[in-house]
């Protein structure tokens, strides 16, 4: 199996040949439906964060041998803008919680999963915490009949801006123009909304965004939408539930979305 991580950005892949890696494992947070080390898929590693930076997003592409066809599976750790921002100060309290650096992760086909208890004191959690996994999934049954032969470390996104990786999955590419596209949605809805506008002018504006586009081959749509799914579900929802008495909450919503992320983005190389 070829492992293709980035250590010269820290990010750093630990397999299961390796003496320390049941060492790292022990202890871990797996999975909120209580999956244990030894249920783990056989393909499983783990990704060390020497970077010294907090990782807000990465994503990865297992590649298989399936009778000689080499097919492949994408872990999008990325799902909407609002991940990236990041208060270093009380990590905590964010909604998408980051990957912080000295901690390490799972990392499986269905997703990269544990938690920042490693390198944080202790803390009683409320009722339903599930600690800071970054593209965390349901495990599922491997699959025998094929083999691994490539696992790539496609993306990682800093919370400083930082990009680095291949970016195969274009996920890097089109986090600027997805940044503009939600910034000239958001900003014309907190328009109409001023305006006077009907509430159902604005689901209009924005019902394209809460389709997710799916495969590639399946449609023209452009990729960068991909990343405003989770901006426009949200939308839809408020607006569903919104009355013409209440629109000063919807503005200031709007308003907030239009300014993410605070990020400017920088690819490393």
């Amino acid at each position: 199996m070829i492992c293709r991580d980035l250590p010269q950005f820290g990010m750093c892949f630990i397999t299961r040949d390796d003496p320390s890696f049941h060492e790292l494992l022990a202890g871990m947070w797996l999975d909120p439906l209580g999956t244990k080390p030894e249920e783990l898929p056989q393909e499983s590693l783990i990704v060390l964060n020497q970077s010294g930076k907090a990782v807000m997003a990465m994503s990865f592409i297992w590649r298989w041998d399936q009778g000689g066809r080499i097919t492949s599976d994408k872990v999008i750790g990325l799902s909407s803008l609002a991940q990236l921002q990041f208060d270093p100060g009380d990590p905590r309290k964010l909604r998408f919680h980051p990957f912080l650096p000295g901690s390490k992760r799972v990392v499986t086909p269905n997703g990269a999963f544990g938690d920042n208890s490693d390198v944080l004191p202790p803390e009683p959690g409320p009722v339903g915490f599930v600690g800071g996994g970054i593209g965390a999934g349901r495990m599922r049954r491997p699959q025998p009949e094929r083999r691994l032969v490539e696992l790539q470390l496609d993306s990682v996104i800093f919370a400083e801006g930082e990009c680095a990786g291949p970016d195969d999955m274009g996920i890097l590419a089109n986090l600027g123009p997805a940044a503009e596209e939600q910034h000239r949605l958001a900003s014309q809805a907190v328009t109409l909304l001023e305006q006077g506008a009907r509430l159902g002018d604005v689901f209009e504006l924005l019902r394209h965004t809460a389709h997710y586009p799916g495969p590639r081959s399946a449609t023209h749509t452009p990729d960068f939408l991909r990343l405003l799914f989770s901006f426009g579900r949200q939308a839809m929802d408020r607006l569903v539930n919104a009355t013409d008495d209440l629109r000063e909450p919807l503005i200031e919503w709007f308003r907030e979305q239009s300014r993410l992320p605070r990020l400017e983005f920088r690819r490393l190389e």
